[in-house]
């Protein structure tokens, strides 16, 4: 008779619990060698119960292919493990966001710094990005001066933005 899939499996886990009895047992005390027997009896019967559940609903145990680990598939043909057809679902789902609309559905993030120096360029009117006037923007809204220049060098594309929407007014 052919063995199948699960016969090999209960095979080789009641296999590894023998070979860990074996080490764990070697020259203990009879009361630790008791207790480990119990222990390795319940962890049988708990292999024994997952194998009637795998025989009797037909679940399956495959091996993800792409983070190796071991699983319980509920479904016939499962490609991937939970975890990693969550991220392949969202990835995939990124991917056609970003082709229907032509831009990454989230956008990154700016740091607070940046923000601070937008606020502060908000109510500075006319500002002209000398030596001078970015120290004291940098002064201004707590900031180190590198930090204000690249705020500035980010800002560059929105101000010319709202540059051109000012004269359209």
């Amino acid at each position: 008779m052919k063995k199948t899939g699960t016969a090999e499996w209960k095979d080789r886990l009641l296999w590894a619990l023998n070979e860990r009895s074996e080490k764990l047992i070697e020259g203990a005390p009879m009361h630790v060698i008791k207790l480990r027997l119990k222990d390795l009896q319940t962890q049988k019967e708990w292999i024994d119960f997952g194998m009637a559940l795998v025989n009797k609903e037909g679940w399956r145990v495959p091996k993800c292919p792409r983070c190796e680990k071991f699983f319980i598939a509920k479904r016939r043909s499962p490609l991937l493990c939970p975890a990693c057809s969550k991220k392949q679902r969202q990835r995939t789902w990124r991917e056609n966001y970003e082709k229907a609309h032509g831009h990454p559905y989230q956008q990154k993030r700016e740091p607070a710094y940046v923000k601070k120096v937008r606020k502060a360029l908000e109510n500075w009117k006319d500002f002209e990005p000398t030596d001078e006037n970015k120290k004291d923007l940098a002064a201004d809204v707590d900031v180190t001066l590198k930090q204000c220049e690249a705020a500035l060098e980010y800002l560059k594309p929105t101000q010319k933005k709202r540059a051109g929407k000012a004269h359209k007014r």
